[in-house]
This record gives structure tokens, C-alpha cells and sequence, in this order.
């Protein structure tokens, strides 16, 4: 059953984070795993309860892009090193999450 946006919204605001609305198919965010209805609860090891920490937390890292998410319950760990990703660009990584939320493109 597809959750409504409002419910993942709801559902964001209940786990203290940032919900996925949407991955494009072929981007960064699904080639790693990410899917609709995740909860982002953590970037870079900074608890991100709104978007204003989502953007402040993926700026601390050069070296890597750490993420926490919440999958049906589970809490899953995405670390995705800039060295073993060929062609990787971390902030469209994120770009393509909070655009999803928006619906708006970067």
C-alpha cells in the first residue's frame, strides 16, 4: 500500500526526520538504495529533525556522505565514500531527497 505524502509527512515529523517523497529512477538516491517513504533521521552523524540540519549536516563532510535512514521500522546505514564512487556528486545526492520533499528541482 502507497502511503499518501501527508502521511509520510506525518510519519517524518513522528521519527524526528526528513521523509523521502520520491527517487528518480537512474539518480544517486536509487542507485545506493534510497526509496520513497524512508525517513532521513541522520546525515553525517547529525540527528536532522528538519530540513534546515538536513542542508547544515551534508556540508560537514568532504570525504563521505553518511545517512541514516528508517525503513519500516529498521534503521539502515548508507556511507558512501567520494574515492568508490565514480562520478559521484554528494550534493545532488541530497538535492534530488530535499527536492523530493519540495517537489521542485535544484
Amino acid at each position: 500500500m502507497r502511503m499518501e505524502d501527508q502521511d509520510l509527512a506525518r510519519l517524518g515529523r513522528c521519527l524526528n526526520g526528513v521523509p523521502v517523497l520520491a527517487v528518480p529512477t537512474g539518480s544517486e538516491a536509487a542507485r545506493i538504495g534510497l526509496r520513497r517513504g524512508d525517513v532521513v533521521i541522520a546525515v553525517n552523524g547529525v540527528l536532522t529533525p528538519d530540513e534546515l540540519v538536513f542542508n547544515y549536516a551534508r556540508s560537514l563532510r568532504d570525504d563521505a556522505l553518511e545517512l541514516e535512514v528508517v525503513r519500516e521500522g529498521v534503521t539502515l546505514r548508507f556511507v558512501l565514500g567520494w574515492e568508490k564512487v565514480h562520478q559521484f556528486d554528494p550534493m545532488m545526492l541530497l538535492d534530488e531527497v530535499v527536492a523530493s520533499r519540495f517537489d521542485v528541482a535544484f
